[in-house]
């Protein structure tokens, strides 16, 4: 069920988020997140308190970046429709399950999202024989967005040190 009328990064997007779990709060409830651990979602889950983040450098410029990173992957993809940026998805009415889409886009006749992201490194990206991986907090991100939207592909537009892009 997609959501209307909040816009991401607002004091109401946090409020949103703050009442239930996110693709970035399933990957710390897995572990696999190295900036928030289970128990940190969990205390922030029952606080009354919606906890305001504040952007470090690489967040600020990961969110200025990301229209870049949309337009390239289009600019890759030809035949794309129907793209669009910024969607929310809450699995249900009532639900806690809830997603923070950076794009979706039609590809091929099927409907996918497009994760954004960036980094300073490819060794996340690449196993030491050279073939792709996804790192694991990234992984269960998108699992979870695909959960929340029903979809069933994820494509992944990421730039290393502002000058290796790769999807």
């Amino acid at each position: 069920m997609r959501v209307t009328g909040i816009k991401q990064g607002t004091q109401e997007w946090l409020q949103w988020r703050h009442n239930g779990i996110a693709a970035t709060d399933a990957a710390s409830i897995m572990d696999a997140n190295p900036y928030a651990s289970p128990l940190d979602v969990y205390f922030d889950k029952v606080s009354d308190t919606v906890k305001h983040i504040e952007q470090n450098a690489a967040m600020e410029w990961g969110s200025r970046i990301e229209s870049l990173l949309v337009n390239k992957f289009a600019e890759m993809h030809p035949g794309i429709k129907n793209l669009e940026t910024s969607k929310l998805y809450a699995y249900d009415k009532d639900t806690y399950f809830k997603a923070s889409l950076d794009a979706e886009a039609d590809i091929d006749s099927e409907h996918v999202i497009i994760e954004c992201k960036t980094g300073s490194s490819t060794e996340k990206w690449f196993n030491p024989d050279g073939t792709e991986t996804v790192p694991l907090n990234y992984f269960y991100q998108v699992q979870w967005q695909m959960l929340v939207t029903g979809y069933r592909h994820v494509f992944f537009s990421v730039l290393i040190n502002g000058r290796d892009w790769f999807e």
